[in-house]
């Protein structure tokens, strides 16, 4: 397991989960501050694919003249249970986790 996280200029924090392991999935437990957050998921055919890949739905498709995404398909929303987000990674698979901070 793998994680990357960056906060944006308006106090979002975007958190990446990636699972290496080509064999078994993961749960992982994410304690971040805020109420509710966006998961997206990275899918692609099999952890080897050049196409097909997608991140929430958006792709380039097989072809691009533009370089411009298809539109976005809505994230799955989550709540904080027990004060955590719980992300369940399947074998060789990718997530990232955007949280709203409110500035108090």
């Amino acid at each position: 397991m793998r994680a990357w996280a960056t906060r944006t200029s308006d106090g979002r924090i975007r958190l990446v989960l990636i699972n290496d392991d080509v064999w078994h999935s993961h749960v992982v437990s994410v304690r971040l501050p805020g109420q509710s957050a966006t998961l997206e998921r990275l899918t692609a055919p099999s952890a080897w694919a050049r196409s097909g890949v997608a991140l929430g739905g958006q792709s380039f498709g097989v072809q691009t003249r533009t370089g411009i995404l298809r539109p976005a398909q809505p994230g799955n929303e989550l709540t904080a249970g027990t004060g955590a987000y719980l992300v369940a990674l399947p074998a060789a698979s990718a997530a990232m986790l955007t949280v709203g901070v409110s500035h108090r």
